[in-house]
């Protein structure tokens, strides 16, 4: 059994090595402004394009707004897909966990730690980060098509995604900190699932020094 929570604890590190580099990697792919450094917000050459287009023929606009239902549906269809499979993932991954957790004395804690971190993990890295640079480029070209649908003249600004940006960064054009926060919630929820399984681990190799230490804890709370 002390083998068995050895591996859990090393693969728990890894889960946690990984979590801490999906994190740094999509703080560090953020600019100032919170936006991607590899993908502007809007396409200024397809801009330059799209204005024209409206200029040739103002019936144009029913193309620009074709284009923009294709995009809103495509990103819809896509994120509540990688949101329903997540969701089983996620759900699976934690249900492994809290079986284990509710047995005394678990028995092949190994086994369900690499099902349950690597359940998530596959889920992470395969299907939401693609989706979510899917999502990007799309985005780029549904703010591009806003831009181009709005006028300056009135200050009006077509599109819900261009308000939601504007209301989401400060006046010098920077992210609020809870959305970049928002950006690595999943990468912060693989760490949450690798800690436990560390912990567990650490439980079942040393279970009189972690049972004071939490006392320790306890006591320190309350009093």
């Amino acid at each position: 059994m002390q083998l068995d929570a050895i591996a859990t604890y090393f693969l728990s590190i890894a889960g946690l090595a990984v979590a801490s580099w999906d994190i740094l990697r999509m703080w560090s792919s953020l600019d100032e402004k919170g936006e991607q450094k590899n993908m502007p917000r809007i396409d200024y050459k397809l801009l330059e394009c799209l204005k024209k287009l409206l200029k040739k023929d103002a019936a144009n606009y029913n193309i620009l707004l074709k284009d923009y239902d294709i995009c809103q549906t495509e990103t819809a269809r896509r994120d509540n897909s990688t949101l329903l499979i997540g969701s089983i993932f996620t759900t699976a991954s934690l249900l492994i966990l809290a079986n284990t957790i509710s047995q005394t004395f678990p028995n092949s804690m190994f086994v369900y730690a690499s099902a349950s971190i690597l359940l998530y993990l596959l889920w992470l890295l395969t299907a939401h980060r693609t989706s979510k640079r899917l999502d990007e480029i799309t985005y780029t070209r549904i703010h591009t098509i806003e831009e181009a649908l709005s006028d300056k003249e009135s200050r009006y600004q077509f599109g819900l995604h261009s308000y939601i940006w504007r209301k989401t960064h400060t006046n010098e054009g920077k992210t609020y900190r809870w959305l970049r926060i928002r950006r690595m919630f999943w990468g912060i929820v693989l760490m949450l699932i690798s800690f436990a399984w560390m912990l567990l681990s650490l439980i079942v190799l040393y279970p009189f020094s972690l049972a004071s230490l939490s006392m320790i804890f306890v006591i320190a709370f309350f009093f």
